[in-house]
């Protein structure tokens, strides 16, 4: 029981994904016509990872540890990446705020208690 509640297997994986849909989305070193798309792309970002967080909820129940990994995992990529830290602090705040929001509107997955 110990040892799932320490399991971040998962969580790391979806850091992963959602900081790589963040970097071809939102890339630092985007050539002026890329540049100005950047609010449709944005907005594109937004419904990506929305619709990322409610079904990794739906398939993966968190625990603070596992909250608190995903979100240090996210700063730490993109900070390494050289996107501003504003930007970082922000990003994750919202990322784990959304989670919480859909945890809210979904049952807990079947067959695990997430611990």
């Amino acid at each position: 029981m110990l040892k799932r509640f320490f399991d971040t297997a998962e969580v790391d994986s979806f850091a992963d994904e959602i900081v790589g849909e963040v970097k071809r989305a939102l890339p630092l070193n985007a050539k002026p016509k890329v540049a100005r798309k950047v609010g449709a792309r944005a907005n594109r970002l937004d419904a990506l990872v929305t619709k990322k967080v409610a079904e990794f909820v739906k398939a993966t129940k968190l625990n603070v540890y596992k909250k608190a990994r995903l979100a240090a995992r996210i700063r730490d990529e993109m900070t390494s990446l050289g996107y501003s830290e504003r930007f970082v602090k922000s990003f994750s705040l919202d990322l784990i705020a959304r989670i919480e929001r859909s945890r809210s509107d979904v049952p807990a997955p079947t067959g695990s208690n997430g611990q």
